[in-house]
């Protein structure tokens, strides 16, 4: 009788890719379609354990839904799973695509072109990018910028947000929206209120300044869209994203709060009210109206962060095909 070690997973494809792994013979293939949970969900760390253990390369093409759906009418978010069963000595590596997000135009070439990258030493742990101490979430990785992007986060500090955030005493605030979408928004305080806001303290004016640019940043948008379902912006994220020298905040103190004020302003100017609730009117961020100024945030944070030229570039024209 077979015994699964997925039989605590949650998720029935987390025991189906268990399955095929046993009834697979040596150097057979496999090539599925899949719940892309099998990579982002923390509950299936034990598939992706199972298929390091048995093959040495395999790779995964990952789908969102939005603004089209790899199979119509189906909300799922799919992933393409293909690998051969050659059981390695050492562990295997997983390479992803991107978070792939197409058009009804485009879902006709979309196999054609796909572009995997290794996810090696990026998986999103228990505290950081690469802690190796849990497996939390693989990233969409997909080409070498995105992977050298995220090794430079990785590399860049050691403290992460939540070692600087909601302690007793803090009482600079910011409200974010833990849902996702095409941009994330954070502000001092929101237009409205909602279950779906959660307010974060930091110990400063500058620390707070620079964690409402961050959120705003195409740069925080990708990190989001490579480790996230791409629905759900969860408070865990944010905690393990890293949080730069406060020496460097201090130096730039009146590039970040003025910067800040603007964008700040922007959002709150492109602000569109729809149901009125008990809190106030519940709408929504125009926020592509504040492209130049979110384009700046990029600039000033992707220094701050390392980036070359190339990779701010890079990620101020990210998602650009869905991003209007």
């Amino acid at each position: 009788m077979f015994h699964y070690s997925t039989r605590d997973t949650a998720e029935i494809a987390a025991n189906f890719v268990e399955m095929m792994l046993e009834v697979v013979k040596k150097n057979g293939f496999i090539g599925l379609v899949l719940a892309n949970s099998i990579a982002i969900n923390k509950s299936t760390s034990t598939a992706r354990a199972l298929i390091r253990q048995n093959m040495t390369t395999s790779r995964m093409a990952l789908f969102g839904t939005r603004p089209a759906k790899l199979f119509k009418g189906v909300e799922i978010r799919a992933m393409i799973f293909l690998g051969e069963k050659d059981q390695p000595e050492h562990e295997g590596t997983i390479y992803t695509t991107e978070a792939i997000k197409f058009n009804s135009e485009q879902r006709k070439s979309l196999l054609e072109n796909l572009s995997f990258e290794s996810t090696q030493g990026l998986t999103l742990g228990q505290n950081r990018i690469g802690d190796n101490l849990e497996d939390h979430s693989l990233p969409k990785v997909g080409n070498a910028t995105i992977r050298d992007i995220l090794l430079k986060l990785k590399e860049v500090s050691t403290v992460v947000f939540g070692d600087k955030i909601d302690k007793e005493g803090f009482n600079q605030t910011l409200d974010f929206r833990r849902t996702g979408g095409y941009w994330l928004n954070a502000l001092e305080t929101f237009p409205y209120r909602s279950s779906k806001i959660t307010t974060v303290s930091f110990e400063n004016q500058v620390e707070r300044d620079f964690s409402i640019l961050l959120i705003n940043s195409s740069l925080f948008y990708l990190y989001w869209s490579t480790y996230s379902n791409l629905r759900d912006f969860p408070f865990s994220l944010l905690k393990k994203f890293p949080f730069p020298a406060v020496e460097t905040l201090n130096s730039r103190s009146t590039e970040l709060t003025d910067l800040k004020n603007r964008v700040s302003d922007c959002l709150n100017n492109n602000y569109i009210t729809h149901n009125a609730t008990d809190s106030g009117r519940v709408g929504e961020f125009r926020t592509a109206q504040c492209r130049p100024e979110i384009d700046e945030i990029d600039d000033l944070i992707g220094s701050i962060y390392g980036l070359d030229a190339n990779e701010i570039a890079f990620v101020k024209k990210y998602d650009n095909h869905i991003r209007k």
